[in-house]
């Protein structure tokens, strides 16, 4: 458990965990489990930071001001748009993350283009896997690259 410390009902400089909260009130005999009533008349109160939530595109979440509601100070958080800078590094990383997968999808492919394979196979078989790294190496050319690419799956043609 956290604590922070409060002054005319706000919630200053940061949270502590227990053991500090111990520490730093040595003439105090805390219970094995504390009492948030007990901390409350030292000038604490118990912290909880809540999990940031999931966003939209270009949107980020922004820790907020924490709010004090006379029992616990929780921290929440903003949603904000991304600025140009932010939105162009995620753009970035996002490409960036959807060619490694192309790579990965392709080269470990590779297996069906060897000579010794292909002269095993059908040409089902051929043409099927030849569609499949087809799709895979223009899965940049979709509208909606590189979000909510639609990858294609690896074929199940028997020999």
């Amino acid at each position: 458990m956290y604590y922070i410390k409060i002054e005319n009902n706000l919630a200053v400089g940061y949270p502590i965990r227990e053991e500090t909260l111990r520490e730093v009130n040595p003439s105090v005999s805390f219970p094995r489990i504390i009492n948030p009533e007990d901390v409350l008349a030292l000038g604490y109160a118990p912290y909880s930071v809540d999990m940031p939530p999931i966003t939209e595109r270009f949107k980020k979440a922004v820790l907020a001001l924490p709010v004090f509601d006379g029992a616990i100070v929780t921290h929440g958080y903003n949603i904000v748009d991304m600025v140009e800078q932010e939105r162009t590094a995620f753009q970035q990383t996002a490409e960036a993350e959807a060619r490694v997968l192309q790579r990965n999808m392709l080269s470990t492919s590779d297996w069906t283009e060897m000579p010794s394979v292909q002269s095993k196979h059908t040409a089902e078989w051929l043409a099927a896997w030849a569609e499949y790294r087809t799709l895979v190496r223009d899965v940049d050319k979709q509208e909606s690259w590189p979000f909510d690419l639609v990858w294609p799956k690896e074929p199940l043609i028997p020999n």
